[in-house]
């Protein structure tokens, strides 16, 4: 690679200063033109058949700003946050898993706001959001009724691409069955499913439920108060149209083994568990499953190239029109 003369780089550097030419104040931000680093192309063969990828590793107004606006929404007497970035659609909808929240994204979403419009968001009672009013929800058809709210009013482009972690799976499976014609694609970081938990259940000791999940093993995660007409109407209605899904599992999520547990209970949750994840892959043509062996539950946290990577291809595969990656 060439250097440049002193006077090439003098001249250089006037004219960047003339034309605002603006440095990146966050180190953690990732250029623009970077691509990233592991390809989501190579594929090996399960023993059963599937092609599998594996890799190595308040106001309640709107503050609109260039590339995006974030801020406050009503959604019924209560608000809650929300905060996009970049342009374009469709627009990618990040959704947490238990406790989280918004600025849980920031390891991919400036990356992913490159190219079209991504926003994340607070559910009720957590993060810059209001508690709901009156009594707990009893299932989380609330929650979904008020994301939808949310994203029209404020004027999110469709169709959308969900992109769940964790909990945040049974949210964006519902919200993608319930709305067919705005939600156009999905990708699924170690997400749960109320099959998972119905198979952990049946594996695991009664005396072990309320210890591992406050809640019990089935949908303990969530914030509702009728956990079986919860599992109704995720099992009814929860049910994907074909589009562009992928499914990526981290290999390391369940290796440790909690205490109380033996070695046999462990490896059967991990194996209920990765069944479950081929599963829901399975359920719509097309849909691809990716097995990460080293990476734990926070795959965009550890392999946030990976995932920016994946989301990228979803979207320019409903761009091209494609009902399953393309």
């Amino acid at each position: 690679m060439k250097l440049l003369s002193p006077y090439l780089a003098l001249l250089v550097a006037i004219i960047c200063l003339s034309q605002a030419c603006g440095g990146d104040d966050d180190p953690e931000r990732r250029t623009a033109d970077r691509t990233p680093q592991v390809e989501p192309t190579a594929r090996s063969s399960n023993p059963d058949g599937r092609s599998t990828v594996i890799a190595d590793e308040s106001s309640g107004e709107i503050t609109v700003h260039a590339g995006g606006f974030s801020g406050t929404v009503d959604v019924g007497g209560f608000s809650l946050y929300i905060e996009c970035r970049g342009s374009g659609a469709p627009a990618v909808i990040f959704e947490s898993g238990a406790g989280g929240g918004h600025g849980g994204w920031n390891s991919i979403w400036d990356e992913v706001a490159e190219t079209t419009t991504a926003c994340a968001y607070d559910r009720a009672a957590s993060g810059d959001s209001d508690r709901r009013p009156g009594a707990p929800a009893e299932t989380i058809q609330p929650y979904i009724d008020e994301l939808h709210t949310l994203l029209d009013d404020a004027d999110v482009p469709e169709p959308y691409v969900l992109v769940s972690h964790s909990a945040g799976g049974y949210y964006s499976r519902l919200f993608a069955g319930q709305y067919p014609d705005e939600v156009a694609g999905l990708v699924l970081l170690d997400a749960r499913h109320e099959a998972f938990d119905l198979r952990q259940r049946d594996i695991l000791p009664a005396v072990l439920w309320t210890r591992e999940v406050p809640h019990g093993l089935l949908l303990g995660y969530l914030d509702v108060t009728d956990r079986e007409a919860t599992l109704e109407l995720l099992q009814e209605e929860a049910v994907l149209q074909p589009m562009p899904l992928v499914v990526i599992e981290g290999g390391q999520t369940f290796v440790a083994i909690p205490p109380g547990f033996t070695a046999a209970q462990n490896e059967a949750v991990r194996l209920a568990w990765s069944e479950v994840q081929k599963t829901v892959a399975d359920s719509v043509l097309g849909g691809e499953y990716v097995y990460l062996a080293d990476t734990n539950h926070g795959i965009h946290y550890e392999q946030p190239d990976f995932v920016i990577a994946y989301i990228r291809r979803v979207v320019e595969s409903v761009r091209a029109g494609c009902t399953q990656l393309c």
